[in-house]
C-alpha cells in the first residue's frame, strides 16, 4: 500500500508533517479532507511523490439576504390558495394581477418539488448551478438519480476548469468548494 506524506498547515504555528498509508490518492484525499474536518487546520499539502496537492478548509460564504417581505407574500398567497380562495380573490386582496398570483404559486411549487426531488442542487445559488450545468453532462432522466450522482460529478472537476467557466468568478468557485466540503469532498487535482 503507497504511503503518502502531508504537511498540516494550521491558521497560527508550526506546520507538521504526517505520513498515511491509502491504497489510492482519491483514498488519500478523502483522509486528509477528514482529518481537515476534524481538526482545525487551515490547510493541508498532500504530496504523492510528483506534486503537492493543497486540500483547503473552504472560506464560508457569506449568507445572502433574502427579502423577507417578499418570501412572506408567498407564503400568504399559497396559504390563501390552500384555504380555497380563487386566484381572483387572491390578487383583489394583493393589489396584483391574476397572472401574477399565478406565477407566484407555481415559483413556489417549483422550489418545493426541487428541495424534494433534488435536494443538493436546491442548496446552490442559481449562479452557481448554470456554470456547473455548463460543465457537466447529465444523460439521465430521473431527477433523484441526477441529484444523486452530481456531487461526485462535480467533485471530477478542477477548480481552475470551474473557474474558467463562463459566468463563474471566485465567490462562485468558493461557494461550489464549500457545497462539495459539505458533502465530504473536493475539487479534482487532475490536470
Amino acid at each position: 500500500m503507497p504511503a503518502f506524506a502531508f504537511h498540516l498547515v494550521p491558521d497560527t504555528g508550526e506546520a507538521s508533517m504526517r505520513l498515511i498509508n491509502a491504497a489510492s490518492l482519491e483514498a488519500a484525499k478523502a483522509l486528509v479532507v477528514e482529518t481537515v474536518r476534524q481538526e482545525d487546520w487551515r490547510e493541508i499539502q498532500l504530496w504523492d511523490g510528483d506534486r503537492v496537492i493543497r486540500v483547503k478548509r473552504p472560506a464560508t460564504p457569506a449568507p445572502v439576504k433574502k427579502r423577507d417581505e417578499v418570501d412572506d407574500r408567498s407564503a400568504r398567497i399559497v396559504a390563501m390558495r390552500a384555504e380555497g380562495k380563487t386566484q381572483k380573490q387572491i390578487a383583489t386582496e394583493f393589489g396584483i394581477g391574476i397572472e401574477r398570483v399565478r406565477q407566484i404559486i407555481a415559483r413556489v411549487e417549483r422550489i418545493e418539488r426541487t428541495h424534494r426531488l433534488e435536494p443538493n442542487r436546491a442548496v446552490l445559488s442559481v449562479r452557481a448551478e448554470n456554470v456547473l450545468r455548463l460543465l457537466i453532462d447529465e444523460p439521465e432522466t430521473d431527477p433523484s438519480e441526477r441529484d444523486r450522482l452530481f456531487p461526485g460529478r462535480v467533485a471530477a472537476l478542477t477548480r481552475s476548469r470551474v473557474f474558467n467557466a463562463p459566468n463563474a468568478g471566485a465567490r462562485t468557485v468558493d461557494e461550489i468548494e464549500a457545497w462539495l466540503w459539505e458533502r465530504g469532498l473536493c475539487f479534482s487535482t487532475e490536470a
